[in-house]
């Protein structure tokens, strides 16, 4: 009967060994516990760290072509790793297809430890004139084996792109940036475009910058108001003539404050080159 006890004290014993060694390899909150299938259909549950990852600014076109609704995501990333790598994880209203991820590109370095992404979705037209299409979405940085969730502390980022009845959700952002060209257009003769401008002091003076021959001489030409989106950013638009035997276009684009600070978008430092005639979005 004593041996009949101590066998059973034993088991007990070990039972109790593994139950222990199981628990103690979770140390933190129970909310950092994930499952594969909610990190894919729910990003708000995901690890957050809206520090490492972060989304510049957002803007929309309808265009001609096979694909005419079209979203780009400009994504500021830290600099964690030389092959990490930034991943959009998104659902749209138009289609059944819920949520999926698509690959941002690098596009440029913005300081020695900031980087900048693209991420651009092109949609197809659904065929008929009344659907709303809006892309809801978050960031995802992996670097180092880690993966950083931005996903605007739970309640994801959305943004219109067309449609009859979304005219209350923005169609553009500009979220850590306050100045960014938006889209432009050169032609024989003419050079026209638009501009998204943080609305941080009623007066603003926002201009383009630009040379026809390679920076020897310079213009300026103002932009002037022309909509909001109902959050604090406002669209302006520019329209000059320009040489008709100009064959590119060089420029950037800056925006001043009622304060007096002067915000930049000269592309990552390079300046905007466009040959004559194109269509930038």
């Amino acid at each position: 009967m004593k041996k009949r006890n101590i066998m059973v004290s034993v088991i007990v014993s070990i039972l109790a060994l593994a139950i222990s060694s199981c628990s103690t390899q979770f140390n933190g909150d129970e909310s950092e516990i994930q499952t594969s299938t909610n990190s894919l259909q729910n990003p708000m549950k995901s690890y957050t760290d809206l520090s490492k990852v972060r989304v510049m600014h957002v803007k929309t076109a309808t265009v001609g072509g096979v694909n005419p609704y079209k979203i780009k995501i400009y994504i500021e990333a830290d600099k964690l790793s030389s092959t990490q790598n930034v991943v959009v994880h998104y659902t749209d209203s138009m289609t059944t297809l819920g949520w999926r991820d698509i690959a941002a590109v690098y596009a440029g370095d913005i300081s020695t430890s900031k980087q900048c992404w693209v991420a651009e979705i092109d949609f197809k037209s659904p065929g008929y004139s009344s659907f709303d299409l809006n892309v809801t979405f978050a960031l995802k940085l992996t670097a180092n084996g880690q993966t950083y969730w931005n996903s605007n502390n739970g309640a994801n980022y959305k943004t219109a792109i067309a449609g009859l009845y979304n005219y209350a959700t923005p169609h553009y952002l500009l979220i850590n940036r306050n100045v960014a060209l938006n889209n432009a257009n050169t032609a024989k003769g003419n050079f026209s475009g638009t501009i998204l401008v943080k609305n941080l002091t009623f007066t603003k003076n926002v201009k383009v910058t630009y040379t026809t021959n390679n920076w020897v001489t310079t213009k300026t030409v103002a932009a002037v108001y022309a909509e909001n989106n109902g959050v604090g950013d406002e669209k302006w638009s520019f329209n000059t003539a320009i040489p008709v035997t100009a064959t590119k276009v060089q420029y950037a684009v800056s925006f001043t404050d009622g304060n007096g600070n002067v915000h930049w978008d000269n592309n990552l430092t390079k300046n905007y080159t466009m040959v004559i005639p194109q269509a930038l979005f």
